[in-house]
């Protein structure tokens, strides 16, 4: 049989870590043969236009295998999961073909009929995407692929824990420890099929119910975290002060966002430093970075002359530069909410939680949160109705 529109991609870029060996995972060998070479003489009689390996670690090993198979080889460099290995192959085939036939390297009992039959009912329906999958008697330790009765693939799903045996003992602690009981946890962890209102991550309820009066004795740091505007005129600086205890637990001690700029802005983030007694103040600096680090250093060595702050101290802060979206930082604050590790402390204290650009990312049980009323700052220019965005320092809170 004779492929000329289809090229076969082998995935062998990965280490294989769950081996437990030096050796790639497609270079351990079978029936006196490494993995991969199996792979590629299960290709080979369908005759397709071209096969091509994508390697990364140890790819010179692993092409010195393939060069007498006459395979040529593209490198994943970075590894960047399975996804980009195809993304690779795909540039280096270019136009040249219509279909691909995408296989593990380690795969090494697939046959050339099955091969084929896939490719043949490929192109038989028309399909976006065609999936060779496998009945077991005992499927354990496999994804799971539900199938509607026509054939098509209707969920594609497992779960982390299903391959428990393979991952270490830590792994497997770390995990839970940081995921379980979010939705999160739910969906990447059990394979499970959630549902919620598109781009919420806070649930109102999850505030309202591990709310507390108080923090704990055991507070082991408190962090004063700002999102300046420290150029714009008539513009929030969103101050937000948080304490994490010894078991993990954030508490919000206060939202403190201010409308100033420039000297007045730091000079108000110092204060709350002052009032809190917090050990760091965590800015954004994706903008102006020196000029803002140079502007709060100032208005720290300012408050040190007032006796706020000991005379010839160095100001306790760190820039973080914010290196992705609002939302995914959002994320992981929102699964320690679900978790019940995030707390607002008092019954005054209220936060709404937008993303930019997306509307809100907290929703009630029926109606998101567009906007929550609070009392302005004393000195703030802000009306009663003024929103204030939830801003978390990245520094210190560690799960």
């Amino acid at each position: 049989m004779a492929l000329p529109d289809f090229a076969v991609v082998i995935l062998a870029a990965g280490k294989g870590t769950r081996l437990k060996s030096s050796l790639a995972k497609v270079l351990h060998r079978a029936g006196g043969r490494s993995l991969i070479e199996h792979v590629v003489r299960a290709c080979q009689p369908l005759k397709p236009r071209a096969i091509v390996a994508v390697v990364g670690h140890q790819a010179e090993e692993v092409s010195a295998i393939l060069k007498p198979l006459a395979v040529p080889t593209v490198i994943q460099q970075p590894q960047r999961g399975t996804g980009h290995a195809v993304i690779v192959a795909r540039r280096a085939l270019g136009s040249r073909v219509k279909y691909a036939i995408v296989l593990p390297g380690d795969a090494p009992l697939v046959r050339p009929e099955t091969l084929a039959e896939l490719a043949r009912l490929h192109r038989q329906s028309g399909a976006a995407a065609t999936i060779l999958s496998a009945q077991l008697a005992d499927p354990g330790g496999y994804g799971r692929i539900v199938r509607r009765d026509d054939g098509t693939v209707h969920i594609v799903r497992g779960s982390t824990f299903d391959n428990q045996n393979n991952l270490s003992a830590h792994m497997v602690r770390e995990l839970k420890t940081r995921y379980e009981g979010t939705m999160i946890g739910r969906q990447e962890l059990y394979g499970e099929m959630v549902e919620g209102f598109e781009g919420a991550l806070f649930n109102r309820l999850d505030l309202e119910n591990y709310r507390v009066e108080d923090v704990p004795d055991d507070v082991k740091m408190t962090v004063v975290g700002v999102d300046p505007s420290l150029t714009g005129e008539d513009d929030e600086m969103g101050v937000v002060v948080v304490s994490r205890t010894r078991d993990n637990h954030m508490y919000v001690l206060a939202d403190r966002s201010h409308m100033a700029v420039g000297r007045d802005a730091a000079l108000h983030a110092w204060r709350v430093v002052a009032e809190f007694g917090a050990d760091l103040l965590v800015y954004e600096s994706n903008l102006g970075k020196r000029w803002m680090q140079q502007v709060f250093n100032d208005a720290y060595v300012e408050l040190s002359q007032q006796g706020i702050f000991p005379i010839g101290s160095h100001a306790p802060m760190k820039g973080i530069d914010a290196k992705v979206g609002k939302k995914t930082r959002g994320e992981a604050v929102a699964m320690r909410s679900e978790q019940g590790r995030l707390h607002l402390v008092g019954r005054n204290l209220v936060l709404a939680l937008f993303t930019a650009g997306r509307g809100t990312i907290c929703e009630s049980p029926s109606t998101p949160v567009r906007s929550i009323n609070r009392k302005p700052d004393r000195g703030s220019k802000s009306g009663d109705s003024e929103p204030t965005s939830l801003r978390f320092p990245e520094i210190g809170f560690s799960t």
